[in-house]
């Protein structure tokens, strides 16, 4: 039995493509996919669903009833809450960015999940996974590896911030 799922890509590397082609899929089982707590990323995902022809529902304040086979849950206490007065059962949940989206997510522990799928660039170590779907790299992928750029690395986050500051140019990855 598939209980947990893991869909694995690079950072910007197609991921939503391999999210899209699982609920194509699964189209006739019910959905919940968790996002990122930010419209931009509600608003990214809305368009690339209507764009693939895939009906789905948002939850939010106005939400009376739960009409399709995917919903869409944005990662905060109050869109949980709008979906907590729904009987939404047996239903297959998709965490997005599940190493951010896991902590918060009340749903995971839910006993109307029959499996949980997640996706990230970053899968948390310590999760058993039952599939894991790796996302093939694009011929045109380019990682900072890539980059003809030097990079610096420290785990002393006050000496990497205070360094970056005294610098004119650059970028900072966290």
């Amino acid at each position: 039995i598939e209980k947990n799922i893991l869909i694995y890509g690079e950072v910007q590397g197609g991921k939503t493509r391999a999210i899209i082609e699982y609920i194509r899929e699964n189209a006739h089982r019910k959905k919940v996919l968790v996002v990122q707590n930010s419209l931009l990323v509600l608003k990214q995902y809305e368009q690339r669903l209507k764009v693939s022809g895939i009906k789905y529902q948002v939850v939010n304040s106005n939400t009376e009833v739960i009409t399709e086979n995917l919903v869409i849950v944005l990662n905060n206490k109050y869109r949980y809450n709008y979906f907590s007065k729904f009987e939404m059962d047996n239903y297959i949940l998709m965490l997005d960015e599940s190493d951010q989206t896991i902590r918060a997510c009340p749903l995971k522990s839910s006993k109307y999940v029959t499996k949980t799928v997640h996706i990230t660039a970053t899968p948390y170590n310590r999760m058993m996974y039952n599939r894991c779907i790796v996302v093939p790299k694009v011929a045109d992928y380019y990682g900072l590896e890539d980059l003809a750029v030097s990079l610096t690395y420290t785990d002393d986050n006050k000496e990497t911030v205070e360094n970056f500051l005294k610098s004119n140019t650059g970028i900072m990855l966290i």
